[in-house]
């Protein structure tokens, strides 16, 4: 049913529930319609990268390792 249709067909406190409820769906899609995007915008990020190889995934394994120690070493002097 149309809101056009609505307001020709029902009245009152129909009409009224009938709106307040068209109005909190349409925001709703329209809210998610806007996450959806958002999360394709972060999809898209990574399209054109290569993926990582096990070395190189190794090699940021012990950067990060090393530097946490440095931050430990850091804190304990």
């Amino acid at each position: 049913m149309t809101k056009e249709e609505a307001a020709a067909n029902l009245a009152g406190e129909e009409l009224e529930t009938y709106n307040n409820y068209y109005t909190e769906v349409r925001e709703g899609v329209l809210k998610m319609q806007e996450l959806a995007q958002l999360m394709m915008a972060d999809v898209d990020k990574t399209k054109g990268m290569e993926p990582k190889t096990k070395g190189q995934r190794k090699r940021d394994k012990w950067a990060k390792v090393q530097a946490r120690a440095a931050a430990n070493a850091a804190a304990q002097a």
